[in-house]
């Protein structure tokens, strides 16, 4: 038998599998761009022990860290902008470092973006999205923060040196600890489908979710397969004699 005369045997079947293709297609594209980042790095010891400031365009705050992966998705801070008026602003930017030092002062911006003070919540977790962009695994890159023009910001961080990858600085000057900071990947075909369940998606959505969704999307899939196939061996209002 033929394709062609396969398929014009058996509509039903084929078009029922198309639409089953193209619904399959659609949920892997929905979950592929899908705004879900998982956190890479996680420096959250000491957390409200102590703040790092007053950040300002002259005295800025950076933390260095090391990468874990290639991808990269965001930032997470925790910053207070008490010192802030509603025309002031606060700039978030990921610099490369040059030579892959920690102690660097200089280095390309990679990703950057600017946060209205009305928009955050003071000492609350601010995860900062950038378009994603790759890092080279294990170099040295750092997070940036200044606030101004005219008013001064604050970030949340630790009394002691409790990330061992990197180091804070405020105003050019080495602090005694880390700023509470996560690193967010960028979500990628096969690491998403990975990490679904894991715990590690912020803030978005509750990967329980995302696999009930998966769930009842495959059973209403098999379902109308089930129902086509029947259809096809015994139509509806036909009977055998």
């Amino acid at each position: 038998m033929s394709f062609i005369r396969f398929i014009t045997d058996h509509k039903g079947f084929f078009w029922s599998g198309v639409s089953a293709l193209l619904g399959i297609a659609s949920l892997y594209l929905a979950l592929v761009t899908w705004p879900v980042m998982t956190a890479e790095i996680q420096q959250v010891q000491g957390l409200g022990q102590s703040a790092a400031g007053p950040i300002s365009e002259k005295s800025p705050a950076r933390q260095t860290f090391k990468a874990k992966s290639d991808s990269f998705g965001g930032v997470g801070l925790i910053i207070a902008t008490g010192g802030l008026s509603p025309s002031d602003g606060v700039l978030v930017s990921i610099r490369e470092l040059e030579g892959g030092s920690s102690k660097a002062a200089r280095g390309r911006v990679i990703a950057r973006s600017e946060l209205s003070p009305s928009k955050l919540t003071d000492w609350a977790l601010t995860v900062v999205r950038f378009q994603p962009v790759r890092l080279k695994v294990g170099a040295i890159y750092a997070i940036e923060v200044t606030a101004g023009p005219v008013g001064e910001a604050y970030i949340a961080a630790s009394k002691y040196d409790a990330y061992k990858d990197g180091e804070l600085y405020l105003g050019g000057m080495k602090q005694p600890g880390d700023a509470a900071f996560r690193v967010y990947r960028a979500p990628t075909p096969t690491k998403l489908f990975d990490r679904i369940g894991s715990g590690e998606f912020m803030p978005l959505v509750d990967a329980k979710y995302v696999k009930l969704a998966l769930v009842l999307f495959a059973a209403l899939l098999g379902l109308n397969v089930l129902m086509t196939a029947t259809s096809e061996r015994f139509p509806f209002g036909t009977r055998d004699r």
